[in-house]
């Protein structure tokens, strides 16, 4: 029997051990090193991007304050009561909405507006009072003005002022001052022009005015204080004729509750209402539609700071009208023919004319007049201004 030899420990490297468990701690550590940095970096992105969100939703909430006020500003008290919204900015960009209620019973002009912004899973609020009044002037420095499209002076009208167009502006007529145009301006053989053809001018801000500016207006030259300095409700006349004997001619139309004489011509069916012979007016004639002159011997005089007529559609002029206008036109739809052949109306205007579009008809035929006149032309503010009173989150 052969005995083997006993083997001892003796002969064995013991840092061979203690190196491997080194190696597992680093390794150990490094991996809570990294995992703790991992979980950092994550609370990092994620808490970057609720901050972007946040961000993101404060100025979406802000954007939902502009849009409230310019709300306000084109509807007045009639946006009360509504939520509004929500209105998407895009698939990542967030979405707004807004409530606007009248902030006192006793001062209906005053509203408060919340406006609602969201971004990812987060909203802000952001809280405003807007004071609704209405504050200076609307100034027309032309003669004719077309805000939203070019026009033409026709062969049968004089202008005694500057023409502005936006877009391209024909002359055929006499215009005796300068002719400013967006677009092209040039005039004709037979056209005369005093001052000077400008082609690519600079676009001048919408001068805009309706007739609903005029139905229940009040104007305030301080918008903070309580008591405006001039307020009043137009009268409302039904029917398409006015004529001479009218309650509301001759000064019938301006009372204590009226200081401006501001008619609101409704037609009884349809179609535009029609000025007849020899009417005598004193006030402001406005209406959603067309005013038709058709009557010989028509005068229209508008008090001091407002216009003479306000149309949300044309001023049509038959054939053989007579008019005399002292004060602004304000047509959308300008000023066109009638549908007569052989037009002979003369119209002649002290003020000057503001239009969306047309201007004057090129069509227009007789022998028309404006003879521009600055405090004629400068008009009080009666459409709805806003004033941000206060902001809070």
């Amino acid at each position: 029997m052969k005995l083997r030899p006993y083997k001892t420990t003796e002969g064995r490297n013991p840092a061979r051990g203690v190196a491997l468990l080194v190696v597992l701690m680093l390794v150990a550590i490094a991996s809570v090193v990294g995992l703790s940095y991992l979980y950092s970096a994550t609370l990092m992105t994620a808490g970057t991007e609720n901050l972007l969100h946040s961000r993101q939703a404060d100025y979406v909430a802000a954007g939902g304050l502009e849009h409230a006020l310019y709300v306000l500003q084109t509807m007045g008290s009639r946006a009360e009561g509504t939520t509004w919204g929500p209105y998407a900015l895009g698939d990542e960009d967030g979405s707004y909405s807004f409530e606007i209620s009248v902030a006192d019973e006793q001062a209906t002009d005053l509203f408060h507006i919340s406006s609602t912004g969201t971004s990812g899973e987060l909203e802000r609020i952001r809280i405003a009072g807007a004071l609704v009044r209405s504050t200076g002037h609307i100034e027309l420095e032309h003669a004719l003005r077309v805000d939203r499209e070019g026009t033409s002076v026709p062969g049968s009208a004089e202008l005694a002022g500057d023409v502005y167009g936006d877009g391209n502006v024909f002359v055929r007529g006499t215009v005796l001052g300068d002719v400013y145009a967006t677009g092209s301006a040039w005039r004709s053989w037979f056209g005369s022009v005093g001052g000077s053809l400008i082609s690519n001018a600079s676009r001048l801000p919408v001068l805009s005015v309706s007739y609903e500016d005029y139905i229940d207006y009040a104007w305030h030259e301080d918008p903070y204080q309580d008591t405006p300095d001039i307020r009043g409700q137009a009268i409302e006349r039904i029917g398409n004729t006015v004529s001479a004997d009218d309650a509301v001619c001759n000064g019938g139309a301006i009372t204590s509750s009226n200081p401006g004489g501001v008619v609101h011509l409704v037609p009884a069916s349809v179609g535009g209402v029609s000025i007849g012979d020899d009417v005598s007016f004193q006030g402001t004639l406005v209406t959603e539609g067309d005013i038709e002159l058709s009557g010989r011997k028509i005068e229209l005089q508008a008090l001091d700071g407002f216009p003479a007529v306000v149309a949300g559609g044309r001023v049509i002029i038959h054939a053989h009208a007579t008019a005399d206008i002292e004060g602004m036109v304000i047509a959308d739809g300008g000023i066109v023919r009638g549908n007569t052949d052989g037009n002979h109306s003369r119209m002649e205007i002290t003020g000057g004319i503001l239009s969306e579009r047309v201007g004057i008809d090129y069509s227009l035929l007789g022998s028309h007049t404006v003879k521009y006149d600055a405090d004629r032309c400068r008009i009080y503010d009666f459409g709805n201004r806003w004033t941000l009173i206060v902001e809070a989150d």
